[in-house]
């Protein structure tokens, strides 16, 4: 109950979409970067690569025509919502080569 004043103020600051586009998605790029070894990134680079092109292509036709079979959604609709479901995230990526 103390925490109620406070959890509404958070709730109704006026933060729209563009916010985390210009300032949370370049601070969470920035960090994974900063602590990124560039020398091992280059001796992986064809993991790397399947991963950031391939891995999301196939996702997304995959996702896009399986919804599109199962769905009376236009192919090029599920195709975009495959493409926003199939996308990499970057801290993922790094973590896993981290390890």
């Amino acid at each position: 109950d103390a925490l109620n004043p406070v959890a509404e103020a958070i709730l109704d600051l006026p933060i729209r979409s563009n916010v985390f586009l210009y300032v949370f998605l370049p601070t969470l790029l920035f960090q994974a970067t900063l602590g990124m070894n560039l020398r091992r990134m280059i001796d992986d680079w064809v993991p790397i690569l399947m991963l950031a092109v391939v891995a999301v292509v196939v996702a997304t036709f995959s996702v896009g025509y399986a919804l599109a079979w199962v769905s009376a959604l236009p192919l090029a609709a599920c195709l975009l919502i495959g493409a926003i479901v199939s996308t990499t995230d970057p801290s993922a990526v790094v973590s896993i080569f981290r390890s």
